[in-house]
């Protein structure tokens, strides 16, 4: 836990928020918090890299952001919160993520 917070932050300070660094480092977090069963803190990782990913897309030309909805780590948040989700019965919801 120690360890992946120090990553974060140390990505976060050197590379920036929405860096794809940066954004690994919050789902690798997430997923150490899904092991320990911290399922809501794990969520919201998530679901901020997820939301830092598509608020990036308004900086790209034109045209260029339908390419990143299928950059492979974007699926792998997408992916990451769908089994979030699902671990919690919340199932609708994760369904809508997987479509």
């Amino acid at each position: 836990d120690a360890l992946c917070r120090k990553a974060l932050k140390e990505s976060r300070a050197k590379l920036g928020e929405d860096h794809p660094k940066t954004l690994r480092s919050l789902v690798n977090f997430a997923s150490l918090l899904q092991d320990q069963g911290r399922l809501g803190e794990a969520e919201a990782l998530c679901r901020e890299a997820l939301e830092k990913t598509f608020s990036s897309w308004s900086t790209l030309p034109a045209g260029k952001a339908k390419l990143r909805e299928d950059h492979a780590q974007t699926l792998v948040i997408l992916q990451k919160l769908a089994l979030l989700l699902q671990g919690q019965g919340r199932l609708a919801e994760a369904d809508a993520l997987c479509r």
